[in-house]
């Protein structure tokens, strides 16, 4: 008796990409006896006899693949070595085949469609802040999910740009990257290219839940000569909403303008320009804390503390939980 058989390959859960690089995602023989019993069969040498029994036993464990797909199993009386018996084995390969694309059919309806509709499963709440011994509180509700605007220029800090919106992604934040120069098309610091949803002439405040900044040079000088995201920010702050930035941009930018800096009374920045920072605004605490939140203002150092600054802008806007989940996924340590 001869035997054709599809081969199954089992799916890891996609919970296991967010386990500890020291850890290993094992996925128990039991949940998929099919393939288990695909491991023990082997067709029987030409001119030899197999064991009917036992491969009718394991082939009825073998039919059903992950998540209830039926496994393609072809049968024949011939006898082994004969040409019915050889066009049975030819089959194997087909058979495998149609197998793996039936379970990949099945496998595909469960997973979102694009890795944009994540961003349909983020949080639909906009927001107002009011301070409150340093941490922000939320109100308001809408139908909408958070939306961010995150500036760029040629020159903005790689890391810090790169991360403050992957993070914001991750907590379903909408994302519109914009640009201060002429073209959407800029170069960060370290020569990666981007290339931003629109120019900063064509966004307007009352869109947006929430600015936040990425610092380097020259892309801070790019900041504080932008008319157009000056007004931004400054609208942002109008509105009661989140105005944030990081490393230069603290200094070089929101130091130079008076109307985002009025009534804050601590900020911190990239080391470097903590004496310009104090020199520009004397009346202003500089702090040397990693994040500072006063306020609808939060600023933050430089590239090592974007981490930490993206994430208060999470915990901000969408929540804690959200924010000590994606932390954890991160291997960050919130605490």
């Amino acid at each position: 008796m001869g035997l054709c058989i599809g081969m199954a390959i089992s799916p890891v859960s996609t919970t296991s990409l967010y386990a500890p690089v020291n850890s290993v995602a094992v996925v128990p023989a039991t949940s998929t006896p099919g393939v288990a019993a695909l491991r023990r069969m082997r067709p029987a040498p030409l001119g030899t006899a197999p064991a009917p029994a036992q491969w009718a036993v394991e082939a009825e464990a073998a039919t059903t693949l992950p998540h209830g797909v039926p496994l393609p199993v072809g049968r024949t009386d011939a006898a082994p070595g004969s040409l019915a018996w050889m066009a049975g084995v030819l089959l194997l390969p087909l058979s495998s085949l149609l197998g793996l694309l039936l379970w990949r059919q099945q496998s595909h309806r469960e997973r979102p469609a694009s890795m944009s509709s994540l961003a349909s499963l983020g949080p639909s709440i906009h927001t107002s802040y009011w301070s409150d011994a340093g941490h922000m509180a939320m109100a308001t509700t809408t139908g909408q999910p958070i939306k961010a605007l995150c500036p760029v220029a040629d020159g903005s800090e790689d890391i810090e740009f790169t991360t403050i919106t992957d993070v914001l992604y991750r907590a379903g934040v909408q994302i519109v990257v914009a640009s201060v120069m002429p073209s959407k098309q800029v170069t960060l610091a370290r020569g990666i290219k981007v290339t931003a949803d629109v120019l900063m002439e064509e966004v307007d405040a009352a869109d947006f839940d929430l600015v936040a900044c990425a610092g380097g040079m020259p892309g801070a000088e790019h900041f504080a000569n932008s008319p157009a995201l000056n007004k931004f920010v400054v609208d942002i702050k109008s509105q009661g909403k989140l105005y944030a930035a990081i490393c230069a941009t603290p200094c070089v930018m929101f130091a130079s303008n008076a109307a985002i800096m009025e009534g804050v009374s601590i900020v911190t920045s990239f080391p470097a320009f903590h004496d310009k920072l104090q020199e520009k605004c004397p009346g202003v605490t500089v702090s040397k804390a990693a994040v500072v939140v006063d306020g609808q203002c939060v600023t933050s150092q430089g590239p090592g503390t974007a981490m930490a600054f993206a994430l208060k802008l999470v915990e901000m806007t969408v929540g804690e939980d959200q924010a000590q989940e994606i932390a954890k996924a991160l291997l960050y340590d919130l605490a």
